[in-house]
């Protein structure tokens, strides 16, 4: 009887880590659909807004290597001549339609949390934005919604400086547009990002 119940739990457990092994056999495409990239613009000191950006796409490999684009042309601050100027005179679409964003992660991570766990997990990523390229510390919580389904938070909100990315003079062009006293160059970035099993 203790070896038939030894034996039956050795399945078991072979067959979950079988399981797990599986999961991460392809990569994870990100869900444009479910999830959202936002951040918070300051203005004349004490007006924020929020703005986000609707188009991205990405991947995290079965190796750990994590890519993720973002279409810059999708700004969208609810004010339809804001985004045109910010596409125009900040982002300059025409040249740099897209930012990137490359990190590595460990897939044990991701392995090994059971469905409806959470796990926070540090991390730093390298934003290629507007012809610069900055390595960014953050902090995720990476949730296992099941078995195909991974949904990765900020745990906290990302701070960008513009002068990092040579955006400085288009704020300035934005700020002298509209007539504003100052644009703050300090912008949190907040995000949720769903990725499904391509399998």
């Amino acid at each position: 009887m203790i070896q038939r119940k030894t034996l039956a739990q050795l399945l078991a457990f072979t067959f979950a880590g079988l399981m797990s092994a599986i999961t991460l056999a392809s990569d994870w495409q990100l869900d444009n659909n479910t999830s959202r990239l936002s951040f918070v613009s300051t203005k004349a000191i004490h007006v924020a807004e929020v703005g986000q950006f609707r188009r991205f796409n990405g991947t995290i490999s079965e190796s750990g290597d994590v890519e993720i684009q973002f279409d810059l042309s999708s700004v969208d601050t609810h004010v339809d001549l804001r985004d045109d100027r910010m596409r125009e005179m900040l982002f300059n679409v025409d040249e740099f339609a897209t930012a990137r964003l490359t990190a590595s992660v460990d897939t044990s991570v991701i392995v090994n949390l059971a469905v409806g766990e959470s796990i926070t997990h540090s991390m730093v990523a390298t934003l290629d934005l507007h012809g610069n390229q900055q390595n960014v510390a953050m902090e995720v919580l990476i949730s296992r919604l099941s078995d195909q389904r991974i949904l990765v938070n900020s745990a906290h909100p990302v701070l960008l400086n513009v002068a990092d990315f040579d955006l400085v003079q288009g704020v300035e062009r934005l700020r002298d547009v509209v007539g504003l006293p100052n644009i703050s160059h300090a912008v949190p970035i907040t995000f949720y990002m769903t990725f499904n099993t391509t399998h």
